[in-house]
């Protein structure tokens, strides 16, 4: 065992610290070390607890995640644009629903649990297109200023939500055109 993860199982045993950055019992942590799920360094979960304070001051639970999921979903499955596409690749809404409650948390809170490969599903899908992402970012942002209260938590999901629709549409590009198909 490295000193750094004995030095912190020795502060989680005193009670001095708590990794339990994922909503999980200290004791299910105790042997972090041996976890491939949790960051364990000292730098790495002050700087998630840090994110997990700023995201409860700006009003991001996980509550508020569940029911913008579920309000975005709500709202994408009942679009014209983008409600075939989810018919067509998602056959089971609730493990996707799961998924995605545990992604947007992922991201929000820093709660850890998310574990995909949302690149791959989304080239996978070969018909995407930017105005598919504009539409969900559309919806996406409508939903979030409907259920998060405050104007922080709100920044803060659409910037994210911008930057994911970036990336994922840059990858789609690249995957389908080579380099030449990105648009500078």
């Amino acid at each position: 065992m490295h000193n750094a993860h004995r030095r912190q199982n020795e502060q989680v045993e005193k009670g001095l610290v708590t990794p339990d950055i994922c909503s999980k019992p200290v004791e299910e942590l105790r042997n972090c070390h041996e976890r491939k799920d949790v960051m364990t360094h000292p730098h790495s979960l002050a700087a998630r607890r840090d994110k997990i304070s700023k995201a409860h001051t700006s009003g991001l639970t996980e509550d508020i995640i569940s029911g913008l999921v579920e309000g975005f979903y709500g709202k994408v499955r009942s679009d014209n644009l983008l409600g075939p596409i989810f018919d067509k690749h998602v056959t089971d809404w609730e493990p996707h629903l799961s998924k995605m409650k545990n992604f947007w948390a992922s991201i929000a809170i820093e709660s850890g649990r998310y574990n995909g490969s949302p690149m791959q599903k989304h080239i996978a899908v070969g018909t995407i297109d930017q105005h598919h992402f504009d539409r969900w970012l559309q919806l996406f942002e409508a939903t979030v200023g409907e259920i998060v209260s405050t104007k922080e938590g709100q920044e803060f999901l659409k910037i994210r939500a911008r930057r994911i629709a970036s990336s994922l549409m840059m990858g789609i590009s690249i995957n389908r055109d080579g380099l030449a198909g990105l648009k500078s």
